[in-house]
């Protein structure tokens, strides 16, 4: 705080202060007397500044975390906005195992190999014997064996949207238990499917205990995902998104391979399965 006296103020003829009488003492303690009373200035000590800068520096970093918090908050937020701009919902599907989901609508007249976001994805099918990979279209598929062309027929009735032509594609024990009764009605219950990414993996199950491997019996790895995902034929996974299955596939008395089981494969096992050993779940 200044204080100006009333005793022997300087009069307006006076000559401005030198600098060196302007400048503020680095000192401690109260300025005494009449003549020129001046605001005193207390430096801290260097630990206090320390602590000081210390403080500062933290502040300005929860300032930046804040600020990018608040950023990524808008961020998502504009996401939820383009997400329901985009297509309400055929359902919010609500799973008890994986939450739930914002599908797209539905479209039965959809010809996917119209949209470019699609045709730009890998559409091949990735087989793997246990031993080499291929890429596969649908002119390889009998070059691989029996339970090959069975599930390229599936997947075909899936891009195209054919309850008719995927329960081709499925064993008499499985249409007859399967719980789906749009399966066993032939119901025209989803449009078509843009499935990418799709790979397929031979399996050894001989010594796995979490199933009963049936004699003479296929076990598949298959991995995909949908575009654009409406929820009518895969309802546990969001678009872009894969959840790994287990198919089962028997051979029939006219030697083709039907699917018997498809199970979610990280249900029954709890580690990936090898080629020679398997770890149950």
């Amino acid at each position: 705080m200044s204080f100006t006296s009333e005793v022997n103020m300087p009069s307006k003829q006076s000559k401005p202060a030198t600098a060196a009488e302007n400048k503020k003492p680095a000192v401690s303690g109260k300025k005494s007397g009449l003549q020129g009373a001046k605001r005193v200035t207390v430096e801290p000590d260097p630990k206090t500044k320390a602590r000081n800068g210390r403080k500062r520096a933290m502040l300005a970093a929860l300032i930046v975390v804040l600020g990018i918090a608040v950023l990524f908050g808008a961020t998502v937020g504009v996401m939820e906005i383009v997400i329901h701009v985009r297509g309400t919902p055929a359902g919010n599907k609500l799973n008890d195992d994986y939450g739930t989901y914002l599908f797209y609508p539905p479209d039965f007249n959809d010809d996917i190999m119209q949209d470019p976001d699609y045709t730009a994805k890998n559409l091949y099918m990735m087989y793997n014997d246990g031993n080499e990979g291929s890429y596969l279209s649908d002119g390889d598929y009998a070059n691989y064996g029996g339970g090959v062309v069975t599930l390229g027929a599936y997947f075909k009735a899936a891009r195209g949207g054919s309850w008719d032509g995927l329960s081709q594609t499925f064993s008499p024990d499985y249409l007859a238990n399967t719980k789906d009764t749009k399966i066993i009605t032939n119901y025209d219950g989803f449009d078509p499917q843009k499935i990418y990414d799709l790979q397929v993996e031979l399996l050894d199950i001989s010594d796995n205990t979490a199933i009963a491997p049936i004699n003479g019996a296929l076990y598949y790895k298959v991995d995909y995902k949908i575009l654009k995902n409406d929820g009518l034929f895969r309802n546990d996974i969001p678009s872009d998104a894969s959840r790994t299955q287990l198919f089962e596939l028997v051979k029939e008395a006219d030697g083709s391979y039907k699917i018997n089981n498809i199970w979610d494969y990280g249900v029954l096992f709890t580690s990936p399965f090898k080629t020679e050993t398997t770890t149950a779940g």
